[in-house]
């Protein structure tokens, strides 16, 4: 990539300037004062962002570890566990639940929709108090659907299973409410909608799931929060810290307190981001995997015409206009592309991508042999 490129990916997103540069700082004492309070300034404020009074750790780990740990600390094998699938992300969740021993349920959903909480509840009702967890995606990337999670309170008349909640894609990108929806259990990363590099993930507990270490008979050693809460009471951090994810993570959440809640306004410019691009997609043949009532403002995922292939748009996307988008990824991976909205990206990025898209579908299949970066030339790497 270069300077010039549009990173429009749905995993990795743009940094802000500031962000970039916090990065460079002198590397510290690692278990010392400065780096403990560095740390405990980033989990107030991912308990803020999260919406929680819950307790939150961090890990060094990608999203995946999260998710992980989220299991290995609050369930037994062979507790019987229903996972929400409604793409590759949510069944992923269920693979490594699978891969632990439990006993695991899918219940399916449409392909582009959210989770229906009739039918869960239609479910739970015939499964009594059996199920000891229900996992939920948040945000599901491989199709764009964002479930309402306002539903989930409702579950609780039918069922006392610890709500577990993937954010990892909708943390910073789209409001997440975990103590007013009833969330246990949640888990995010210092990427995507945090305007980070990967490299930190975070686990939110409540005291209801807290309880739950005792019970949990999974082995566990590097994800066990028992010995991680241990360690941070005693103002110990039990592992060398990725200094520089953290002190990115240290300047880019203050932009969203600072002087004011952000919040708002970040999430604004993301769904702004989001309708601009759908618009202008609106004539080419391309279409949405979710239909309207379930498109998340994060990202879209886009059906590419049948007289175009995806990995040959993507590769234009890419040689032609510099633009980087993320490929279609499970039973939509040959067919699609996704288009991040969200993070440190601006307004005329969104109108790049939007207007390559639409020159490379209106265009004759032989395009992408042009090297022309119409869409580049003035478009920096900054959102507003």
């Amino acid at each position: 990539m270069s300077h010039k490129s549009i990173l429009l990916t749905t995993g990795i997103t743009p940094l802000p300037a500031e962000v970039r540069l916090a990065m460079c700082r002198p590397m510290i004492d690692g278990h010392g004062e400065e780096a403990l309070a560095i740390i405990g300034g980033i989990l107030q404020r991912i308990q803020r962002l999260m919406g929680t009074a819950a307790k939150v750790f961090l890990f060094p780990a990608s999203g995946t570890g999260a998710l992980e740990a989220s299991i290995v600390n609050h369930l037994s094998p062979g507790d019987e566990v229903l996972v929400c699938v409604n793409g590759f992300f949510s069944g992923l969740y269920a693979e490594i639940a699978r891969a632990h021993g439990l006993n695991v349920v899918e219940l399916w959903f449409p392909q582009g929709e959210g989770v229906n909480w009739v039918k869960v509840i239609d479910f739970l009702q015939g499964a009594g108090q059996k199920v000891r967890a229900i996992l939920i995606t948040h945000h599901e990337t491989s199709t764009g659907a964002l479930t309402d999670m306002r539903g989930i309170r409702e579950l609780r008349r039918h069922s006392d299973a610890l709500i577990m909640l993937n954010v990892l894609s909708s943390l910073g990108g789209t409001p997440v409410l975990l103590d007013e929806w009833g969330v246990d259990v949640a888990v995010g990363a210092s990427h995507k909608g945090l305007m980070c590099p990967p490299g930190v993930a975070f686990v939110a507990v409540n005291p209801r799931a807290e309880e739950a270490w005792q019970e949990s008979s999974i082995a566990r050693a590097y994800w066990d929060l028992r010995r991680l809460s241990h360690w941070m009471e005693q103002g110990v951090v039990p592992f060398d810290p990725p200094l520089p994810v953290l002190y990115a993570l240290d300047r880019a959440l203050p932009l969203f307190f600072d002087a004011a809640d952000k919040r708002q306004a970040i999430y604004e410019r993301i769904q702004t981001n989001a309708l601009t691009f759908r618009d202008g997609l609106s004539d080419t043949g391309a279409t949405l995997i979710a239909p309207p009532a379930h498109r998340a403002p994060n990202a879209s995922v886009v059906r590419i015409p049948t007289t175009r292939s995806a990995s040959m748009v993507r590769a234009t996307l890419r040689e032609r206009f510099g633009i980087y988008v993320s490929p279609g990824i499970g039973e939509l991976a040959d067919a699609t592309i996704r288009v991040n909205h969200q993070g440190y990206v601006s307004a005329k990025q969104t109108i790049a991508v939007t207007q390559a898209l639409q020159t490379i579908l209106y265009a004759p299949r032989a395009t992408h042999e042009s090297k022309n970066n119409v869409a580049t030339e003035s478009v920096p790497q900054e959102a507003p």
